[in-house]
């Protein structure tokens, strides 16, 4: 096997959301304490109103991608449980539910919690109905084996995502994604004819 070199995930939501750009320009605990507080204080509004659950749950999901894009994951991963808990205590039916599952093992992931993070991909694909989400999470699922050491796993989680892309331009990030990703994994494998033949694919999407 050939010298295995640092895999950087080429993550789905990076790509949709700009991931990097906005955790560079964001980071900082001034910012991080002020959103923590604002969305505190915005859920605490709405449980004395007795709205409907969805809307406690979108401030939660909210306050998650805010802080995760300020760079606080702890805080982040607190309140994406904090939806998760909320729902099992409520007893809710919600579309929702989905989303925090993912976002949950997006933070997993960025902590270096992988078991967790698996576990709530594998929670998250089993009630996904979308093909752009099946895709999001093998993509990412694919990228946790490969912190595992599994590396054939995370080939065949990218091939999970890659054999979903029915050709809807909306669905090219994340076909992108998990080409690359395969790639990347096959020159780990040393497998380099089919780790230059997709990376060429990928490289094609954006000529």
């Amino acid at each position: 096997m050939a010298g295995r070199r640092t895999f950087r995930l080429i993550s789905a939501i990076s790509l949709c959301l700009g991931m990097f750009h906005a955790a560079t320009a964001r980071q900082g605990s001034t910012v991080s304490d002020s959103l923590h507080s604002f969305f505190t204080t915005k859920l605490e509004l709405l449980e004395t109103e007795s709205l409907p659950p969805d809307s406690s749950m979108s401030v939660m999901l909210d306050a998650g991608w805010e802080l995760f894009f300020a760079g606080d994951y702890i805080r982040s991963y607190q309140w994406f449980g904090n939806g998760l808990e909320f729902i099992r205590k409520t007893q809710a039916l919600s579309s929702k539910e989905n989303d925090f599952l993912y976002g949950s093992g997006v933070l997993a992931y960025h902590l270096e919690k992988y078991e967790s993070a698996r576990q709530y991909y594998l929670a998250s694909l089993a009630i996904a109905e979308s093909r752009r989400r099946k895709m999001q999470l093998y993509n990412e699922l694919g990228g946790v084996y490969v912190a595992e050491n599994d590396l054939e796993g995370a080939v065949s989680c990218f091939k999970k995502a890659i054999n979903l892309y029915n050709g809807d331009p909306s669905l090219d990030r994340y076909q992108i994604a998990s080409i690359g990703n395969l790639g990347n994994t096959y020159e780990m494998l040393g497998i380099l004819d089919s780790a230059i033949l997709y990376t060429r694919k990928a490289y094609d999407y954006f000529r």
